[in-house]
C-alpha cells in the first residue's frame, strides 16, 4: 500500500483490489500464499520504474535472467525459479506479481487460443488507458497494443482468437475477445463488468482503428469489406 500511495496516488478501487486481493499474476497463481513474495519478486519490484510499460519490460526482463529452460507444470513460482523452468504461465504469473509488488496497478493477461494449445502473455493498462501486451518468453519483444498488434497476424501458428482477461473477486475473468479466423474474424467482442472502468456497456463490432485498408480482408467484419467490382465495371465498359 505504501508503494502504491508513491507511485499511484488517488487510484480507483479496482486498481487498489489489483494490489491486494489476489496472490500471484497467472493462470494456476496462489497455490501457496507466500508464492507472491519470493525474494527473487521482491528484488525485481525494488528496480522498476514508475512508468507502467517500462516497468512490465523490466519484469520480463527479470524472469528471463532466471530461465534456463521454458518447460511446463511447474505449479508454482518456487518451483519455477529453484528450476529454473518457466512455461509462458509461470512467466506471467512472474511478471505480474514483481509488477504488482512495486505498487504498480493494472496488470491484465492475454490469452491466444490455437484449439489444441495457446500461449499467455503479460499486459497493462497504461496511463493513457491503452492496455499494452507483452510477451514475457520473448526477451526481444517490444509492448504492444491491444488489440492492434493482432490486425495484421498471419502464418499457421496464429491463434484463431486472442482474449483480454482482468480482475474478477476471485480470479480472472474474460474482458474482450478478437477474432482472427471464421465468419466473426475482425470482430471485437466485449464483456459487461459493471465494476471496471471503460466495461460498463457490452460491445460487438470493429475494434477502434480497424478500417478495411489497414485489416487484412479475413480479419475484416462484414461492415468494413467493401464490395468488390464487378468485372464489367463501368470503366472497363
Amino acid at each position: 500500500m505504501f508503494r502504491n500511495a508513491r507511485v499511484s496516488a488517488g487510484a480507483p478501487l479496482e486498481e487498489v483490489m489489483d494490489l491486494l486481493v489476489y496472490r500471484a499474476g497467472g493462470w494456476f497463481c496462489g497455490m501457496e500464499w507466500a508464492d507472491r513474495y519470493q525474494p527473487e519478486m521482491w528484488r525485481a519490484a525494488e528496480r522498476l520504474p514508475s512508468d507502467r510499460v517500462q516497468a512490465l519490460t523490466r519484469t520480463r526482463d527479470a524472469v528471463q535472467a532466471l530461465t534456463s529452460r521454458q518447460e511446463g507444470w511447474r505449479l508454482t513460482l518456487r518451483d519455477a525459479i529453484a528450476q529454473r523452468c518457466f512455461d509462458c504461465i509461470r512467466t506471467t504469473d512472474f511478471m505480474g506479481a514483481a509488477y504488482r509488488n512495486a505498487g504498480l496497478p493494472g496488470f491484465l493477461t492475454v490469452r491466444l487460443a490455437r484449439g489444441g494449445s495457446g500461449h499467455t502473455v503479460a499486459a497493462v493498462r497504461d496511463e493513457r488507458g491503452r492496455v499494452m501486451v507483452l510477451d514475457g518468453q520473448d526477451p526481444k519483444s517490444r509492448a504492444e497494443e491491444w488489440p492492434r498488434l493482432f490486425f495484421k497476424r498471419g502464418g499457421n501458428n496464429d491463434p484463431y482468437t486472442v482474449e483480454l482477461l482482468g480482475r474478477g473477486l476471485d480470479s480472472w475473468i474474460f474482458l474482450e475477445g478478437y477474432f482472427l479466423y471464421g465468419p466473426a474474424s475482425g470482430t471485437l467482442v466485449r464483456a459487461p463488468v459493471p465494476y471496471l472502468k471503460g466495461y460498463e456497456q457490452p460491445y460487438s463490432g470493429s475494434p477502434a482503428g480497424a478500417t478495411g485498408e489497414n485489416l487484412p480482408r479475413r480479419h475484416r467484419p462484414p461492415d468494413l469489406i467493401r464490395p468488390r467490382s464487378p468485372r464489367g465495371d463501368e470503366k472497363a465498359r
